[in-house]
């Protein structure tokens, strides 16, 4: 029984090891076929590396003019790692959408050009080869159709390369280029709308390039910032999250703090903190957190805390004239009314159009009841930025205080 069972182990371990040995080659001609087109379609150098991501160290190396390779000794990391092509430059002409398609597609159709050759000339010029050795460019021609078919299949996922950036498969940068002019176009049409101020147009765009390009860091900011300046700001957040899921590399400080911001318009101010304070932390604070975590520690109530975020701001050179006006009435709520209104006359000497400084006035008068007074305040904030954060709650609060009053025929202020 086990005799028999031995020329069955070693069919299958030789079948194995000849799949293993077609899919390094198949890596190899894969990457050449790309770097092949490189070289001829522009002038600058193409870097090949098989059995990494663009991982240079840790291998072999060979160079011929323009032509650099960097491939791992690894011959399983060869052939499951796969490879990488890299031209210095861009295949992209103007109007010559061609070029890139031709770099794109020569990296999956050449396995399958040398594969079809091969079966050509094992059964036309050599027919008396024996049956076992003209299988093998059959096999190898199958391997080369099945990740021709797989590599070119466009999928959104990309790939992390070595250096931590990301790429995609053949496929997904062929349909981009085959959808390029219209693309290109449409990004137009998005800047357009942006610069205009027709935010709503610029958002719908970006959705849609997004859906044709794929993850863009580009396109989540804009995305983001165009539902921010419509003051959608859970749609705003769903992309803010969404890109810093699908491109963690690439969402930094600034991408962070305005997710931060969202949170405290949505009034999710404890995890707005939590942003604020990872960016406070990190090895170079990032200044303008200060700010906005003194600002949600107000919001909070928390004043002493905030206090020392504005001081944080104020010392950094960040926002200083925000910082004044919003310390200004934290000193206030605590009733150093000195200090208060002197932080926030400061505030607004450094910048007369700060709706904060105004706002923070009227909030102090309303909070003591002097309903005339707060409005007068409110409505020169809401004269500067209507969209101040809370001040149409304060507004409505102090039109109903005076409207109740007015009707009781009572005061309209009172200390």
């Amino acid at each position: 029984m086990v005799s028999n069972l031995l020329p069955v182990g070693g069919f299958m371990l030789g079948l194995g090891l000849l799949v293993l040995l077609c899919r390094i080659w198949l890596v190899a001609l894969h990457e050449l076929g790309h770097a092949l087109a490189a070289l001829v379609l522009q002038a600058g150098r193409v870097t090949v590396y098989l059995g990494s991501h663009g991982q240079a160290a840790g291998g072999g190396r060979l160079q011929v003019g323009r032509f650099r390779l960097y491939f791992s000794y690894n011959p399983l990391r060869l052939a499951l790692t796969g490879g990488l092509c890299r031209a210095q430059g861009t295949m992209m002409v103007a109007g010559q959408t061609w070029r890139g398609l031709l770099f794109t597609l020569a990296g999956p159709l050449l396995p399958l050009l040398v594969a079809g050759i091969f079966i050509v000339l094992a059964f036309s010029f050599f027919p008396e080869i024996a049956n076992v050795v003209k299988a093998i460019p059959v096999l190898f021609f199958g391997v080369a159709l099945g990740s021709a078919v797989l590599n070119l299949w466009p999928r959104h996922q990309p790939i992390r390369l070595a250096n931590g950036r990301l790429t995609h498969t053949d496929g997904t940068q062929t349909r981009r280029l085959l959808q390029h002019g219209r693309v290109l176009r449409g990004a137009r049409e998005a800047d357009a709308h942006f610069a205009a101020g027709r935010y709503a147009d610029s958002a719908r765009l970006d959705e849609l390039l997004l859906g044709q390009l794929g993850p863009s860091a580009a396109l989540y900011r804009r995305l983001g910032q165009a539902h921010l300046l419509l003051h959608s700001y859970a749609p705003a957040l769903t992309v803010s999250r969404q890109f810093q899921q699908v491109l963690p590399t690439e969402f930094g400080d600034d991408d962070l703090f305005t997710q931060g911001l969202l949170l405290s318009r949505l009034g999710q101010n404890g995890p707005a903190i939590d942003v604020y304070t990872l960016l406070i932390e990190q090895a170079t604070p990032y200044a303008n957190a200060y700010n906005n975590r003194g600002y949600t520690y107000n919001l909070l109530s928390k004043y002493e805390l905030a206090i020392n975020d504005f001081n944080e701001a104020i010392a950094a050179g960040a926002s200083v004239a925000y910082a004044y006006n919003n310390r200004g009435l934290s000193w206030l709520k605590l009733g150093q009314e000195a200090r208060g209104f002197g932080d926030i006359a400061h505030g607004l000497a450094l910048d007369p159009t700060n709706a904060y400084g105004y706002r923070n006035l009227g909030i102090y008068h309303l909070g003591r009841g002097e309903y005339a007074v707060a409005l007068g305040f409110l409505e020169q904030a809401h004269q500067l930025d209507p969209h101040t954060h809370l001040l149409a709650d304060y507004l409505h609060q102090t039109r109903q205080h005076l409207e109740t009053s007015s009707r009781a025929g009572g005061p309209v202020t009172h200390s």
